[in-house]
């Protein structure tokens, strides 16, 4: 995603509790300008990280996790040309964020190896992308540590009941009118969207 939006690191934005749905979800197609799916493996954190003297490592952010969830992440691409925007832009932007979609949770200790879990998208029935888990920095548990830290550094932190999208596992797939979306992530499980 860092190549796809010519970034040199990593970047977040905010999510919105109410544009959080469980479960398979309809979406109104007319209530976005461009939209797309993209494929994830979503975090949920159970206790807080406060800034503290020295960084976090990864084992004390996973510590904090306690479960994962397959999701779909909804961009809405509001932009007539996303690649003449600057980065502060994007991030101001929340990097395209509209939505996401959590399939059921798994709790941390029944999931393998977030790096080796294999990634599918499927449009319509039929397989749009694929990936894994260490398409993501390397590893999901990367991009959750760099989250800590970098709020860390500005005075905020994750908070117990937070939900952190790792990055997807792959491109951005925009979608029309009567899509449905379906991501499998092995071990995890499927999470589902349709547009109307």
């Amino acid at each position: 995603m860092q190549e796809f939006l010519r970034i040199a690191n990593p970047c977040a934005g905010g999510m919105l509790r109410a544009d959080i749905h469980r479960g398979d979800t309809t979406l109104r197609f007319a209530d976005y300008l461009h939209v797309g799916v993209e494929c994830e493996i979503a975090a949920s954190i159970a206790r807080d990280l406060p800034p503290r003297e020295r960084p976090y490592d990864t084992a004390a952010v996973v510590a904090a996790i306690d479960a994962y969830f397959p999701a779909i992440e909804i961009v809405d691409d509001r932009w007539q040309d996303y690649k003449a925007v600057d980065t502060p832009t994007l991030i101001a932007d929340d990097f395209f964020h509209a939505a996401c979609v959590l399939g059921a949770p798994v709790g941390k200790a029944a999931v393998g190896d977030l790096a080796a879990i294999a990634g599918l998208m499927r449009i319509n029935g039929a397989e749009v992308g694929r990936g894994r888990g260490a398409d993501v920095l390397g590893h999901p548990h990367n991009a959750v540590t760099w989250l800590a830290n970098a709020l860390a550094e500005r005075g905020a932190w994750l908070r117990a009941g937070d939900i952190v999208l790792t990055g997807s596992v792959v491109a951005t797939n925009w979608v029309q009118q009567g899509d449905a979306i379906e991501v499998s992530l092995a071990g995890l499980g499927e999470a589902r969207v349709r547009f109307v």
